[in-house]
Formats: structure tokens, C-alpha cells, sequence
């Protein structure tokens, strides 16, 4: 025969040391048998087994046995890496087999996993990455809050400030900014609109930012130094990366300024659109010397903690410090208040938190919907190849090796539903600035990060798993005979994985109607906001903001004049029916707060007093935003600065100063009405 091996071969053979001639040369020999090569080609072959055969003994016994030992592990592994290489390239195939199949399946992963690349990147840059500050985890912001809780996050005052910061021993040091529009011109053909902040002369130091170029401001230059530290924003864009822009005169509301440093672009969530900041003082519009010695409240209070403090210890102390304030100022308009620490990132993003708790929940269930989804289609996939199952049980093929192949199409399916909700992630996180910029403290924008694609790709692969396994079990579990008999009745007439589908379905559609429910409550919501009465009509309503230089309109009076020529020239214009001056626009967050009460009988002192939200306006403001006086008057020409003063107030308020148990009063009774003019707001 020509498979027959020589005496002599044989012989040798039965040498090989460790049993090698059982392990290896009769195995070998079977399969060189079954090729059927011809004689002489058979023995060369065996001749060649043989000796190699022998040169594994040799080296085996020239490194060792413990060597050896060393090497089985990593030839086990290397045989693993080519079983599992042979599995995923099984299901690479067995998808393209079935493109209808896969295509839905990808669809509903990308989209759900698409949707938790979205709200990931969002958490990834609203409370993950950190801020561009020095140690940024000891950073806190100081809020004024009313004692009634109604109104929050209030700003402090100049001697309220200045008080903290002489009194306070848990921080560093505090500093205060606040926002301003100025006018820049010299500098185009036109006059530029720049938004600064002005600050305190520490307020650099406080934030950790040290300058790219030149320097920040100095101790004392808060006494009115014509000095101002720009933005690497305004330096590429207002002067075009001038080299030699330190040192340069810029003119800001009429007066001249010395660039004396560059800083980085602070987070726009921190400061908003800043590319300027000015020393304090500063002469803000509208708010004279008075007013700001009285209370008045602008300023952001900035700190940064001592090591040895924590943030529940300097909310101590800042409470402790409002009472004495209190005690020691009655006469402020701010001594009500008290006085709350937070952490800076608390105060970025605080309002925004349970938003985004509620999205991610949302995107979860979207997501755990599209994993029942595809399990409930890979365990139809998975019960009509039983046969299949069968036979690779039969050929010796162990059930953990099965589940290991089902689950690699589960696995490559999440894959390829991450690739492709990572092209959906990004195509909607273009357009999120546009939408969410007036809700959300973005800065920037918002890019997948190495952080983001980490979080995707773990839910990539849980998602496989969870929406593989139980399918996978389930049909490495039957023996051949029960896969005969499912064979004849057809994928259907198997009544377990019928009973699963029956399971994943109620799980979809309970999943589903949570869903529902939580976007119908939202929808509802939403209509009843926009039912609600604003108490204006906006329809046909165009605003402006005017911003007078202190440098040109110094007092009351040439401020008085501006304005008084300003409404004159738009009253008399082609296309306006009405014109009117506010100190901002309802609903735009722009709002001062004051102290009121009423005047006759005892009138409590000011810490005493509730806080309102106050507006000044010019005759005619009412009309052109067509809120009806519903007692009274409105304000007229003749209330003038040297008239008696008159205040218009809303019903809320007339009904919490000058509350009425009969029907017969009303608010447009005559005694109402001699002490405050009513209007609804």
C-alpha cells in the first residue's frame, strides 16, 4: 500500500520522548494518510514529519522543561487568537449573508447609541472637562439670596464687596467682575460694540489665568487706571495678531486705555462673549456714586479656598458675615440678603444638571428599547439555524464555542452601531450650539472627545452582550435530536424562544410607553408655557440696547437729554407706531432688585423689607408693549426728576401690599389708586 510506513521509520517513531509518538506521530500520520499523495511523496513526507518531530524533542530538551511550561501558555494563546479570528470572520460573513437583517439592526443601534454619544459629550463638557483655572476644585462663587428663598443668585454691592473681602478669612482672597457693553472707536472706519467685564486688580490672580503676553493688572490699579487686558479673541480678531499689541492705545467710551496683557478666551459658560476687561472702578450708565454707596447690587464675588477649608466651612463663615453686614449697614439695600458659597462649577451648571439627568434616562430607555428590539430579532436569527447548531454539536463543537460565535454577531453588530452613531453623534453635535446656546453653558463647541469615545465604546460592548447572550444560550442549548424535531416544525413551532420574543416584545412596548408618557407630560408642559399671559405682547416689538459712555453723558441730565432726542428721532420715523426706554426688557434676565414697602403707617427699616424686581421706564412703555393699566395712570411727560415721584406697580404687587377681603375693593378703587398706580406685568 502506499500508505504504508517503513519498519525502520516506525521504529524511530516509538523513540520520540514524552509519549510523542502517540501525541504526535500517529495523529500526524493520519492526516498525511488522508491526502492520498503517492508513494514516493508519501514517504518524503514522512520522512520530513519524522524529523521534524525529532528537532521539537531536541529543543524542547535543550531550554527545559520550565521553559517549555512558559512557552505553552503563549502557543494556547496564539491558538485563541486564531479561533477567534475564525469566529469573527464566521460573522462578518453570516451578516453579509442576511444585508436586510443587519442594515435594521445597525439603524436602531446607531441612532440609540448615536443619542448616548450625544448627552456624553454633553456631560463630558459641561462636568467633566475641567476649566481653564488653576486648581479649579477650590474655586467658589459668593450669591445673594432673599430670606423668603423667592429670588436667588442676586449680585452684591460695592460696600458689601468690599466688606467681605475685609472680613472673610476662609479664602485666599476675593475678587468681583462685572459686565459692560463699551464703544471702541480710532480703530476702523466704524465705531465697535466690545463686551468687557470690569474687574477687580486680583481678579486674575484669584482665577489661576496667568497672561500669554504682557501682564495683568497690578495692587492699586483699581484706582481708575487707564489700563485694560485684552482677550487672545480680540487680538486676533479687533487687531489682527499685532505683535506689538501690548502697549497699544485703545479708545474705549471716549477715553484711552493701554493694552497692558493678553490672556487666554475664558469660558464663555464663566464670563459670556468678554474679550475685555477694565479696572474697577468704572462709571456704569445710570448708576451714580450714590446708588452704588447705597447697595446696589452688580458684582460677581469670586474666591478661591484655603487649602486647609472646605466649602461647608466657608458657608459658615459667609453666613456669619451677612448677619454682621446686616447689623452693621441697616441702611443698605442689600443688607437683607444672605450670602450663599458655592463651587464655580455648581454655578456653571447647576440649573442645567437635572436636564441633564432627565436626557440621559431618556437616551438609556432609547437604548434598552433597541437592545430588546435586536434581541428579539437575533433570537428568531438564532432559532432558524438550528440545524446548524446541531451539526456543530455532533462534529464536536463544545456549547461554549457556539455561544462564543453567536455572540461575536451580537459584538459586531454593536460595532458597527457605534461607527455609525458616532457619525450620527457628530452631525447632531454641530447643530447643538445653535439650538441650546441660550440654554446650555457651552463653551465652544462641543466635539467628541477621547473620553466620549471610551463611554461609547463600553456601551457599544455592553450593548452587545446584553442583547446577545440570552439568545446565545439559548440556542447552543438544544441537542440534535430536539433540533430534528424543531427542524420539522419549522423556526416557529419552537416554543421557548417563542415564549423570549413573547418576553422582549412587552418589555419594548412597556419601555416604549414610558417613553411616551415622559414626552406627552414634556409636550404638555411645553403647551401650557406657551399659553401662559406674559402680561405684554411681543408681536410687532423690536428692541435695541443704547449704551451711554460716562465719558460723553457724565450726569443724570445729559443722559436725560440723549434719551429724550433719541425717542423724538424714532417717534417721528417712517414703519414706528411707538417708542419707549427701559432699563431692560421683561423676561431677559436683565433685572434690578430693591427694597419697597408701603408709606403710610410704620415703614419697616430696608433689611426688613421684601426684595422686588424694579424697571425703569419712559412714558409711553406701557402702550408700546401693550400692557393695560388696569387702575390709575400711566407715567407721563410730567413726571419729571424734580416732580413727585410715582411708581406703577403690578396687581401681585398691589394685592401683597394692599390686600382686599371684600369684593368692593378693587384695585382702581381711589384709595388705591392715590398710593400706587396699577398695571398689569
Amino acid at each position: 500500500m502506499s500508505d504504508r510506513v517503513p519498519r525502520l521509520l516506525t521504529r524511530l517513531a516509538r523513540a520520540l520522548p514524552d509519549a510523542g509518538f502517540a501525541r504526535v506521530w500517529e495523529p500526524s500520520l493520519e492526516d498525511l494518510r488522508a491526502e492520498r499523495r503517492s508513494r514516493a511523496e508519501f514517504l518524503w513526507r514522512a520522512v520530513v514529519m519524522l524529523a521534524e518531530c525529532y528537532r521539537v524533542a531536541l529543543s524542547a530538551a535543550l531550554i527545559g522543561p520550565r521553559r517549555r511550561r512558559q512557552m505553552e501558555p503563549q502557543a494556547e494563546a496564539i491558538g485563541m487568537m486564531d479561533t477567534l479570528t475564525q469566529d469573527a470572520r464566521y460573522a462578518g460573513r453570516m451578516l453579509l449573508k442576511n444585508p436586510g437583517f443587519t442594515s435594521v439592526a445597525v439603524l436602531a443601534l446607531a441612532l440609540s447609541i448615536g443619542a448616548n454619544a450625544v448627552i456624553f459629550s454633553l456631560i463630558d463638557n459641561l462636568f467633566v472637562r475641567p476649566l481653564p483655572y488653576a486648581h479649579a476644585d477650590s474655586l467658589i462663587r459668593l450669591w445673594g439670596h432673599s430670606t423668603d428663598g423667592r429670588q436667588q443668585r442676586l449680585p452684591a454691592s460695592v460696600p458689601k464687596f468690599e466688606y467681605l473681602r475685609r472680613s472673610q478669612e476662609s479664602s485666599v482672597a476675593l475678587a468681583a467682575d462685572s459686565g459692560l457693553l463699551v464703544a471702541m472707536t480710532r480703530l476702523g472706519d466704524q465705531p465697535q460694540r466690545v463686551s468687557a467685564s470690569i474687574v477687580t486688580d486680583n481678579y486674575f490672580d484669584v482665577l489661576g489665568v496667568p497672561p500669554i503676553a504682557g501682564r495683568t493688572f497690578l495692587q492699586g490699579e483699581e484706582d481708575r487706571a487707564p489700563v485694560v487686558v485684552i482677550t487672545r479673541q480680540f487680538w486676533v480678531k479687533r487687531l489682527l495678531s499685532d505683535p506689538n499689541a501690548v502697549g497699544r492705545t485703545l479708545t474705549l467710551d471716549s477715553r484711552p486705555y493701554t493694552v497692558v496683557g493678553i490672556v487666554d478666551n475664558l469660558p464663555a459658560s464663566d464670563v459670556g462673549p468678554v474679550e475685555a476687561f477694565l479696572p474697577m472702578p468704572v462709571s456704569l450708565s445710570g448708576l451714580t456714586p450714590e446708588l452704588r454707596q447705597r447697595g446696589i447690587g452688580y458684582l460677581r464675588i469670586t474666591g478661591r479656598l484655603n487649602p486647609a477649608v472646605t466649602i461647608e466651612q466657608a458657608r459658615a463663615e459667609a453666613a456669619i458675615l451677612a448677619e454682621r453686614y446686616r447689623d452693621e449697614n441697616r441702611e443698605k439695600a442689600d443688607s437683607s440678603l444672605r450670602e450663599i458659597a458655592i463651587r464655580i462649577r455648581e454655578d456653571l451648571t447647576g440649573n442645567v444638571r437635572p436636564a441633564i439627568l432627565m436626557l440621559l434616562a431618556a437616551v438609556a430607555l432609547v437604548l434598552l428599547i433597541a437592545c430588546s428590539n435586536v434581541a428579539n430579532l437575533l433570537t428568531a436569527r438564532f432559532a432558524g439555524r438550528r440545524r446548524e447548531i446541531a451539526l456543530r454539536a455532533a462534529l464536536g463543537a463544545k456549547r461554549a464555542r457556539i455561544v462564543r460565535l453567536f455572540l461575536f454577531e451580537s459584538l459586531l453588530l454593536s460595532a458597527l452601531g457605534a461607527i455609525a452613531g458616532l457619525g450620527v453623534a457628530r452631525l447632531c453635535l454641530d447643530i447643538l450650539p445653535a439650538l441650546g446656546a441660550t440654554n446650555l453653558p457651552l463653551d465652544g463647541n462641543v466635539t467628541i472627545t477621547p473620553a466620549v469615545l471610551w463611554a461609547t465604546a463600553s456601551v457599544a460592548l455592553a450593548t452587545g452582550v446584553l442583547m446577545g447572550i440570552y439568545p446565545a444560550l439559548q440556542a447552543a442549548r438544544p441537542s440534535a435530536s430536539d433540533a430534528l424535531k424543531d427542524g420539522g416544525r419549522g423556526v416557529s413551532g419552537a416554543r421557548t424562544p417563542r415564549r423570549v420574543r413573547s418576553v422582549l416584545v412587552a418589555c419594548q412596548v412597556s419601555l416604549s410607553l414610558m417613553l411616551l408618557v415622559g414626552a406627552a407630560l414634556l409636550i404638555a408642559s411645553f403647551a401650557n408655557l406657551r399659553r401662559q399671559e406674559p402680561g405684554f405682547d411681543p408681536t410687532r416689538v423690536l428692541t435695541a440696547d443704547v449704551s451711554l459712555p460716562a465719558s460723553r453723558y457724565p450726569d443724570a441730565s445729559a443722559q436725560q437729554q440723549f434719551r429724550q432726542r433719541l425717542l423724538d428721532a424714532l417717534r417721528v420715523s417712517p414703519g414706528i407706531e411707538s417708542a419707549a426706554l427701559g432699563a431692560g426688557v421683561a423676561l431677559t434676565g436683565i433685572d434690578w432688585n430693591a427694597p419697597f414697602a408701603r408709606g403710610d403707617g410704620r415703614v419697616p427699616p430696608l433689611h426688613e423689607r421684601l426684595l422686588g424686581l424694579t424697571r425703569s421706564v419712559s412714558p409711553g412703555y406701557f402702550a408700546t408693549m401693550s400692557i393695560p393699566v388696569v387702575g390709575g395712570r400711566d407715567f407721563s411727560e410730567h413726571d419729571a426728576a424734580d416732580s413727585p415721584r410715582v411708581i406703577v406697580i403690578s396687581q401681585s404687587t398691589a394685592r401683597k401690599l394692599f390686600p382686599t377681603p371684600t369684593r368692593s375693593a378693587r384695585p382702581s378703587s381711589p384709595a388705591r389708586s392715590a398710593a400706587a398706580r396699577a398695571a398689569r406685568s
